[in-house]
Protein backbone atom coordinates (compact mmCIF):
# COMPACT_ATOMS: atom_id res chain seq x y z
CA UNK A 1 0.00 0.00 0.00
CA UNK A 2 1.43 3.35 -1.01
CA UNK A 3 2.45 5.74 1.76
CA UNK A 4 0.76 9.11 2.01
CA UNK A 5 3.91 10.78 0.67
CA UNK A 6 4.04 8.39 -2.30
CA UNK A 7 0.36 9.01 -2.98
CA UNK A 8 0.76 12.77 -2.84
CA UNK A 9 3.79 12.70 -5.13
CA UNK A 10 2.00 10.63 -7.76
CA UNK A 11 -0.69 12.35 -9.82
CA UNK A 12 -2.10 8.95 -10.77
CA UNK A 13 -2.41 7.84 -7.16
CA UNK A 14 -3.58 11.26 -5.98
CA UNK A 15 -6.61 11.00 -8.22
CA UNK A 16 -7.63 7.94 -6.17
CA UNK A 17 -6.97 9.47 -2.76
CA UNK A 18 -9.47 8.57 -0.07
CA UNK A 19 -11.25 11.27 1.88
CA UNK A 20 -9.04 10.48 4.89
CA UNK A 21 -5.89 10.82 2.80
CA UNK A 22 -7.05 14.12 1.31
CA UNK A 23 -7.71 15.60 4.72
CA UNK A 24 -4.44 14.28 6.17
CA UNK A 25 -2.50 15.60 3.19
CA UNK A 26 -4.07 19.04 3.37
CA UNK A 27 -3.39 19.22 7.09
CA UNK A 28 0.19 17.95 6.94
CA UNK A 29 2.27 20.97 6.11
CA UNK A 30 4.58 20.25 3.15
CA UNK A 31 2.14 17.88 1.47
CA UNK A 32 -0.43 20.66 1.26
CA UNK A 33 1.86 22.59 -1.07
CA UNK A 34 1.49 19.93 -3.75
CA UNK A 35 -1.12 20.35 -6.44
CA UNK A 36 -2.47 16.81 -6.10
CA UNK A 37 -4.20 17.17 -2.70
CA UNK A 38 -5.64 20.50 -3.79
CA UNK A 39 -6.99 19.04 -7.00
CA UNK A 40 -8.27 15.99 -5.14
CA UNK A 41 -10.09 18.21 -2.65
CA UNK A 42 -11.66 20.27 -5.42
CA UNK A 43 -12.73 17.08 -7.20
CA UNK A 44 -14.13 15.56 -4.02
CA UNK A 45 -16.10 18.70 -3.25
CA UNK A 46 -17.41 18.91 -6.81
CA UNK A 47 -18.43 15.26 -6.78
CA UNK A 48 -20.25 15.50 -3.45
CA UNK A 49 -21.76 18.94 -3.98
CA UNK A 50 -24.84 18.19 -6.12
CA UNK A 51 -26.43 16.00 -3.45
CA UNK A 52 -26.20 18.77 -0.85
CA UNK A 53 -27.04 21.96 -2.74
CA UNK A 54 -30.43 23.56 -2.08
CA UNK A 55 -32.18 26.65 -3.43
CA UNK A 56 -32.39 29.85 -1.35
CA UNK A 57 -36.07 29.19 -0.64
CA UNK A 58 -35.32 25.64 0.58
CA UNK A 59 -32.30 26.83 2.56
CA UNK A 60 -34.44 29.37 4.42
CA UNK A 61 -37.19 26.81 4.95
CA UNK A 62 -34.72 24.42 6.58
CA UNK A 63 -32.72 26.95 8.60
CA UNK A 64 -34.99 29.86 9.47
CA UNK A 65 -38.32 28.05 9.52
CA UNK A 66 -37.10 24.55 10.35
CA UNK A 67 -34.47 25.35 12.98
CA UNK A 68 -31.39 23.76 11.37
CA UNK A 69 -28.10 25.37 12.39
CA UNK A 70 -27.19 28.02 9.81
CA UNK A 71 -23.49 28.80 9.41
CA UNK A 72 -21.94 31.72 7.54
CA UNK A 73 -18.30 30.99 6.61
CA UNK A 74 -17.65 34.42 5.09
CA UNK A 75 -15.32 36.89 6.77
CA UNK A 76 -16.41 38.84 9.87
CA UNK A 77 -16.73 42.06 7.85
CA UNK A 78 -19.01 40.38 5.31
CA UNK A 79 -21.10 38.91 8.12
CA UNK A 80 -21.37 42.29 9.88
CA UNK A 81 -22.80 43.96 6.77
CA UNK A 82 -25.62 41.44 6.49
CA UNK A 83 -26.36 37.76 7.01
CA UNK A 84 -29.17 35.25 6.95
CA UNK A 85 -31.26 35.81 10.12
CA UNK A 86 -30.08 33.55 12.92
CA UNK A 87 -26.84 32.59 11.15
CA UNK A 88 -23.74 31.76 13.20
CA UNK A 89 -20.51 33.37 12.04
CA UNK A 90 -17.77 30.75 11.61
CA UNK A 91 -15.33 32.41 9.21
CA UNK A 92 -12.58 30.44 7.58
CA UNK A 93 -10.44 33.59 7.83
CA UNK A 94 -10.53 36.86 9.69
CA UNK A 95 -10.74 40.07 7.66
CA UNK A 96 -6.98 40.53 7.29
CA UNK A 97 -6.45 36.87 6.33
CA UNK A 98 -9.25 37.04 3.79
CA UNK A 99 -7.69 40.12 2.22
CA UNK A 100 -4.32 38.36 1.99
CA UNK A 101 -5.81 35.27 0.37
CA UNK A 102 -7.92 37.37 -1.98
CA UNK A 103 -4.87 39.29 -3.18
CA UNK A 104 -3.00 36.01 -3.64
CA UNK A 105 -5.85 34.64 -5.73
CA UNK A 106 -5.88 37.77 -7.91
CA UNK A 107 -2.12 37.68 -8.50
CA UNK A 108 -1.23 33.97 -8.50
CA UNK A 109 -4.42 32.02 -9.09
CA UNK A 110 -6.58 29.58 -7.18
CA UNK A 111 -4.01 26.95 -6.25
CA UNK A 112 -1.63 29.43 -4.63
CA UNK A 113 -4.53 31.09 -2.82
CA UNK A 114 -5.68 27.70 -1.53
CA UNK A 115 -2.20 26.87 -0.31
CA UNK A 116 -2.02 30.17 1.55
CA UNK A 117 -5.47 29.63 3.00
CA UNK A 118 -4.61 26.12 4.17
CA UNK A 119 -1.44 27.39 5.81
CA UNK A 120 -3.51 29.92 7.75
CA UNK A 121 -6.04 27.26 8.74
CA UNK A 122 -3.29 24.94 10.01
CA UNK A 123 -2.24 27.65 12.47
CA UNK A 124 -5.77 27.48 13.91
CA UNK A 125 -5.77 23.71 14.43
CA UNK A 126 -6.39 22.48 10.90
CA UNK A 127 -9.46 21.19 9.15
CA UNK A 128 -10.72 19.15 12.10
CA UNK A 129 -10.82 22.20 14.35
CA UNK A 130 -12.59 24.12 11.61
CA UNK A 131 -15.27 21.44 11.31
CA UNK A 132 -15.86 21.46 15.07
CA UNK A 133 -16.12 25.25 15.10
CA UNK A 134 -18.67 25.24 12.29
CA UNK A 135 -20.94 22.42 13.42
CA UNK A 136 -20.75 22.69 17.20
CA UNK A 137 -23.08 20.04 18.61
CA UNK A 138 -25.53 20.27 15.70
CA UNK A 139 -26.31 17.27 13.53
CA UNK A 140 -28.12 19.24 10.80
CA UNK A 141 -26.22 22.22 9.37
CA UNK A 142 -26.77 24.62 6.49
CA UNK A 143 -23.63 26.36 5.20
CA UNK A 144 -23.16 29.32 2.90
CA UNK A 145 -20.38 31.59 1.66
CA UNK A 146 -20.41 34.45 -0.82
CA UNK A 147 -21.07 32.57 -4.07
CA UNK A 148 -21.66 28.99 -2.98
CA UNK A 149 -18.16 28.03 -4.08
CA UNK A 150 -15.22 26.20 -2.59
CA UNK A 151 -15.43 27.83 0.83
CA UNK A 152 -18.88 26.46 1.66
CA UNK A 153 -18.33 23.32 -0.44
CA UNK A 154 -15.14 22.39 1.40
CA UNK A 155 -16.73 22.95 4.79
CA UNK A 156 -19.74 20.86 3.78
CA UNK A 157 -17.40 18.08 2.63
CA UNK A 158 -15.65 18.13 6.01
CA UNK A 159 -18.92 18.03 7.94
CA UNK A 160 -20.39 15.24 5.82
CA UNK A 161 -17.30 13.14 6.59
CA UNK A 162 -18.20 13.58 10.27
CA UNK A 163 -21.75 12.29 9.77
CA UNK A 164 -23.33 15.74 9.89
CA UNK A 165 -26.44 16.17 7.73
CA UNK A 166 -25.16 19.20 5.82
CA UNK A 167 -26.53 21.23 2.92
CA UNK A 168 -25.16 24.22 1.00
CA UNK A 169 -26.92 27.35 -0.23
CA UNK A 170 -26.82 27.24 -4.02
CA UNK A 171 -25.20 30.45 -5.25
CA UNK A 172 -24.32 31.55 -1.72
CA UNK A 173 -25.20 34.84 -0.11
CA UNK A 174 -25.55 36.56 -3.47
CA UNK A 175 -28.30 34.15 -4.52
CA UNK A 176 -29.97 34.68 -1.14
CA UNK A 177 -30.04 38.44 -1.78
CA UNK A 178 -31.54 37.92 -5.23
CA UNK A 179 -34.17 35.65 -3.70
CA UNK A 180 -35.12 38.30 -1.14
CA UNK A 181 -35.52 40.92 -3.85
CA UNK A 182 -37.76 38.61 -5.84
CA UNK A 183 -40.12 38.27 -2.86
CA UNK A 184 -41.42 41.79 -3.51
CA UNK A 185 -42.65 40.81 -6.97
CA UNK A 186 -45.55 38.99 -5.29
CA UNK A 187 -47.49 39.57 -2.12
CA UNK A 188 -50.16 41.93 -0.80
CA UNK A 189 -51.59 45.02 -2.44
CA UNK A 190 -49.67 48.14 -1.45
CA UNK A 191 -51.57 51.16 -0.11
CA UNK A 192 -49.40 54.28 0.09
CA UNK A 193 -50.06 56.75 2.91
CA UNK A 194 -48.71 60.20 2.08
CA UNK A 195 -48.96 63.76 3.27
CA UNK A 196 -46.89 66.83 3.97
CA UNK A 197 -44.11 66.71 6.52
CA UNK A 198 -45.44 66.67 10.07
CA UNK A 199 -49.00 65.50 9.34
CA UNK A 200 -48.35 62.40 11.44
CA UNK A 201 -47.94 59.66 8.84
CA UNK A 202 -45.83 57.51 11.17
CA UNK A 203 -48.40 57.98 13.93
CA UNK A 204 -51.13 56.87 11.54
CA UNK A 205 -49.14 53.78 10.51
CA UNK A 206 -48.68 52.84 14.16
CA UNK A 207 -52.41 53.28 14.74
CA UNK A 208 -53.16 51.09 11.73
CA UNK A 209 -50.86 48.39 13.11
CA UNK A 210 -52.54 48.65 16.51
CA UNK A 211 -55.86 48.02 14.77
CA UNK A 212 -54.44 44.80 13.23
CA UNK A 213 -53.92 46.19 9.74
CA UNK A 214 -50.74 45.17 7.92
CA UNK A 215 -48.04 47.85 7.96
CA UNK A 216 -44.54 47.98 6.51
CA UNK A 217 -42.75 50.68 8.51
CA UNK A 218 -39.73 51.53 6.36
CA UNK A 219 -38.54 54.31 8.66
CA UNK A 220 -38.46 51.98 11.66
CA UNK A 221 -36.53 49.39 9.64
CA UNK A 222 -34.06 52.05 8.45
CA UNK A 223 -33.71 53.73 11.88
CA UNK A 224 -34.37 57.10 10.24
CA UNK A 225 -37.32 59.48 9.89
CA UNK A 226 -36.77 59.88 6.18
CA UNK A 227 -35.88 63.55 5.66
CA UNK A 228 -32.76 65.67 5.96
CA UNK A 229 -33.77 66.11 9.61
CA UNK A 230 -34.53 62.42 10.10
CA UNK A 231 -31.33 61.53 11.96
CA UNK A 232 -31.62 63.84 14.97
CA UNK A 233 -31.31 60.96 17.46
CA UNK A 234 -27.95 59.98 15.91
CA UNK A 235 -28.91 56.32 15.51
CA UNK A 236 -26.70 54.23 13.23
CA UNK A 237 -28.53 53.08 10.13
CA UNK A 238 -28.17 49.50 8.90
CA UNK A 239 -26.13 48.80 5.79
CA UNK A 240 -28.13 48.88 2.59
CA UNK A 241 -27.93 45.09 2.40
CA UNK A 242 -29.16 44.72 5.99
CA UNK A 243 -32.01 47.15 5.29
CA UNK A 244 -33.06 45.11 2.25
CA UNK A 245 -32.97 41.99 4.40
CA UNK A 246 -35.13 43.63 7.08
CA UNK A 247 -37.64 44.77 4.46
CA UNK A 248 -37.75 41.36 2.80
CA UNK A 249 -38.28 39.46 6.03
CA UNK A 250 -41.02 41.86 7.09
CA UNK A 251 -42.60 41.40 3.66
CA UNK A 252 -42.24 37.61 3.83
CA UNK A 253 -44.30 37.59 7.04
CA UNK A 254 -47.25 39.46 5.48
CA UNK A 255 -50.56 37.90 4.46
CA UNK A 256 -50.76 38.23 0.67
CA UNK A 257 -54.57 38.38 0.79
CA UNK A 258 -54.65 41.58 2.88
CA UNK A 259 -53.54 45.13 2.03
CA UNK A 260 -50.31 46.49 3.46
CA UNK A 261 -49.97 50.19 4.30
CA UNK A 262 -46.64 51.85 3.49
CA UNK A 263 -45.54 55.44 4.02
CA UNK A 264 -44.81 57.43 0.87
CA UNK A 265 -41.04 57.65 0.34
CA UNK A 266 -38.82 59.08 -2.40
CA UNK A 267 -36.97 55.82 -2.92
CA UNK A 268 -34.65 56.07 0.06
CA UNK A 269 -34.87 56.46 3.83
CA UNK A 270 -31.79 58.34 4.90
CA UNK A 271 -28.89 56.43 3.36
CA UNK A 272 -30.93 53.24 2.90
CA UNK A 273 -32.35 52.60 -0.57
CA UNK A 274 -35.79 51.04 -0.78
CA UNK A 275 -35.50 47.64 -2.54
CA UNK A 276 -36.12 48.19 -6.27
CA UNK A 277 -39.07 45.80 -6.63
CA UNK A 278 -40.75 47.23 -3.53
CA UNK A 279 -40.14 50.78 -4.73
CA UNK A 280 -41.71 49.88 -8.08
CA UNK A 281 -44.81 48.58 -6.29
CA UNK A 282 -45.04 51.77 -4.24
CA UNK A 283 -44.80 53.91 -7.38
CA UNK A 284 -47.58 51.88 -9.00
CA UNK A 285 -49.75 51.61 -5.86
CA UNK A 286 -53.46 51.26 -6.77
CA UNK A 287 -54.49 53.45 -3.84
CA UNK A 288 -52.68 56.51 -2.50
CA UNK A 289 -54.12 58.34 0.51
CA UNK A 290 -53.05 61.88 1.36
CA UNK A 291 -53.38 62.81 5.03
CA UNK A 292 -53.84 66.51 5.81
CA UNK A 293 -53.55 68.14 9.22
CA UNK A 294 -53.55 71.67 10.60
CA UNK A 295 -50.30 73.62 10.62
CA UNK A 296 -50.47 73.77 14.41
CA UNK A 297 -50.70 69.98 14.65
CA UNK A 298 -47.83 69.56 12.19
CA UNK A 299 -45.53 71.86 14.16
CA UNK A 300 -46.52 70.12 17.40
CA UNK A 301 -45.66 66.74 15.87
CA UNK A 302 -42.24 67.97 14.76
CA UNK A 303 -41.47 69.35 18.21
CA UNK A 304 -42.58 66.08 19.82
CA UNK A 305 -40.35 64.14 17.44
CA UNK A 306 -37.44 66.47 18.19
CA UNK A 307 -37.87 65.98 21.94
CA UNK A 308 -38.08 62.20 21.45
CA UNK A 309 -34.93 62.19 19.33
CA UNK A 310 -33.10 64.41 21.82
CA UNK A 311 -33.93 61.98 24.63
CA UNK A 312 -33.09 58.88 22.58
CA UNK A 313 -29.82 60.36 21.37
CA UNK A 314 -28.67 61.30 24.88
CA UNK A 315 -28.26 64.92 23.81
CA UNK A 316 -26.58 66.35 20.77
CA UNK A 317 -29.74 66.75 18.71
CA UNK A 318 -29.11 70.50 18.39
CA UNK A 319 -25.74 69.90 16.72
CA UNK A 320 -27.36 67.39 14.38
CA UNK A 321 -30.11 69.93 13.69
CA UNK A 322 -27.49 72.47 12.59
CA UNK A 323 -25.89 69.85 10.34
CA UNK A 324 -29.26 68.96 8.81
CA UNK A 325 -30.01 72.64 8.16
CA UNK A 326 -26.74 72.89 6.27
CA UNK A 327 -27.89 70.03 4.02
CA UNK A 328 -30.96 71.95 2.84
CA UNK A 329 -29.36 75.41 2.80
CA UNK A 330 -28.86 75.43 -0.97
CA UNK A 331 -32.54 74.80 -1.73
CA UNK A 332 -33.75 76.93 1.15
CA UNK A 333 -31.71 79.92 0.05
CA UNK A 334 -29.33 82.14 2.05
CA UNK A 335 -31.99 84.46 3.51
CA UNK A 336 -34.30 81.73 4.81
CA UNK A 337 -31.33 79.69 6.01
CA UNK A 338 -30.14 82.68 8.05
CA UNK A 339 -33.65 83.16 9.49
CA UNK A 340 -33.89 79.48 10.41
CA UNK A 341 -30.46 79.61 12.05
CA UNK A 342 -31.55 82.68 14.00
CA UNK A 343 -34.64 80.90 15.30
CA UNK A 344 -32.49 77.95 16.38
CA UNK A 345 -30.01 80.22 18.15
CA UNK A 346 -32.91 81.88 19.97
CA UNK A 347 -34.33 78.51 20.97
CA UNK A 348 -37.54 79.10 19.00
CA UNK A 349 -37.89 75.65 17.46
CA UNK A 350 -41.55 76.21 16.59
CA UNK A 351 -40.74 79.25 14.44
CA UNK A 352 -37.93 77.33 12.75
CA UNK A 353 -40.30 74.43 12.02
CA UNK A 354 -42.95 76.75 10.55
CA UNK A 355 -40.37 78.37 8.28
CA UNK A 356 -38.97 75.06 7.05
CA UNK A 357 -42.46 73.72 6.32
CA UNK A 358 -43.62 76.79 4.41
CA UNK A 359 -40.43 77.57 2.53
CA UNK A 360 -39.01 74.11 1.88
CA UNK A 361 -40.90 70.92 2.76
CA UNK A 362 -44.40 71.81 1.57
CA UNK A 363 -43.16 72.81 -1.88
CA UNK A 364 -41.07 69.66 -2.11
CA UNK A 365 -43.86 67.29 -1.14
CA UNK A 366 -46.58 69.00 -3.18
CA UNK A 367 -44.40 68.61 -6.25
CA UNK A 368 -43.85 64.94 -5.39
CA UNK A 369 -47.54 64.22 -4.78
CA UNK A 370 -48.55 66.15 -7.89
CA UNK A 371 -47.01 63.40 -9.98
CA UNK A 372 -49.74 61.06 -8.67
CA UNK A 373 -52.49 62.92 -10.56
CA UNK A 374 -56.06 63.51 -9.38
CA UNK A 375 -56.81 59.98 -8.15
CA UNK A 376 -55.22 60.55 -4.74
CA UNK A 377 -57.65 59.98 -1.86
CA UNK A 378 -57.77 62.76 0.75
CA UNK A 379 -58.25 62.40 4.50
CA UNK A 380 -58.39 65.46 6.76
CA UNK A 381 -57.40 65.03 10.40
CA UNK A 382 -59.71 66.62 12.92
CA UNK A 383 -58.55 69.02 15.64
CA UNK A 384 -57.20 67.87 18.01
CA UNK A 385 -55.25 65.29 16.04
CA UNK A 386 -56.26 61.67 16.73
CA UNK A 387 -54.07 59.09 14.97
CA UNK A 388 -56.60 56.30 15.56
CA UNK A 389 -59.41 58.29 13.98
CA UNK A 390 -57.21 59.17 11.00
CA UNK A 391 -56.28 55.49 10.59
CA UNK A 392 -59.99 54.58 10.46
CA UNK A 393 -60.58 57.34 7.90
CA UNK A 394 -57.72 56.04 5.73
CA UNK A 395 -59.18 52.52 5.69
CA UNK A 396 -62.66 53.90 4.97
CA UNK A 397 -61.37 56.01 2.06
CA UNK A 398 -59.72 52.96 0.49
CA UNK A 399 -62.88 50.88 0.96
CA UNK A 400 -65.04 53.55 -0.69
CA UNK A 401 -62.66 53.83 -3.64
CA UNK A 402 -62.67 50.06 -4.09
CA UNK A 403 -66.47 49.90 -3.87
CA UNK A 404 -66.78 52.63 -6.48
CA UNK A 405 -64.13 50.93 -8.62
CA UNK A 406 -62.23 54.19 -8.92
CA UNK A 407 -59.23 54.13 -11.27
CA UNK A 408 -55.80 54.01 -9.61
CA UNK A 409 -53.33 56.90 -9.82
CA UNK A 410 -50.92 56.72 -12.75
CA UNK A 411 -47.57 55.06 -11.99
CA UNK A 412 -44.89 57.62 -11.22
CA UNK A 413 -41.34 57.65 -12.51
CA UNK A 414 -38.52 56.62 -10.22
CA UNK A 415 -36.65 59.52 -8.64
CA UNK A 416 -33.38 57.61 -8.39
CA UNK A 417 -31.79 54.73 -10.30
CA UNK A 418 -32.05 51.19 -8.90
CA UNK A 419 -29.20 50.54 -6.43
CA UNK A 420 -26.37 48.25 -7.35
CA UNK A 421 -25.21 45.66 -4.88
CA UNK A 422 -22.78 47.89 -3.02
CA UNK A 423 -21.62 45.04 -0.80
CA UNK A 424 -20.09 43.15 -3.72
CA UNK A 425 -16.42 43.94 -3.19
CA UNK A 426 -15.37 41.03 -5.39
CA UNK A 427 -12.65 39.73 -3.06
CA UNK A 428 -12.80 35.96 -2.92
CA UNK A 429 -10.38 33.36 -1.65
CA UNK A 430 -11.38 30.81 -4.27
CA UNK A 431 -12.54 30.79 -7.85
CA UNK A 432 -16.15 31.84 -8.46
CA UNK A 433 -18.54 28.95 -9.00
Amino acid sequence: MASLQETVNSPENAAKMSADDIERALDSGPFATWAQPLAALAAAVAEAKPARVVSPAEFLRRCVDGGARCVDVRSPAEFARDAVPGAHSAPLFDDAERADVGKCYAKKGRDEAMRLGLAKLRKKGGLGALAERVAGEAKIVGVYCWRGGLRSGSVAWLLARRNVDVFVLDGGYRAYRRHLRELFEEGPRVIVVGGRTGVGKTRVLRALAAKNHQVLDLEALAAHRGSAFGDLKGAAQPSNAAFETKCAWAWRALDATRDVFVEDEEGHVGRCLVPPALYARMRAAPRVVRVDASDAARVAHLLEDYAEDEAAGAGGARARLDAALALVAKRLGPDDTARAKGFLDAGDLAACARLLLARYYDKLYDRHLGRRGDAVLAVRAAVPFDAGAVADAVVAAVSRADAADLPPPPPVEATRPPPRDRDDDGVQWCAPS
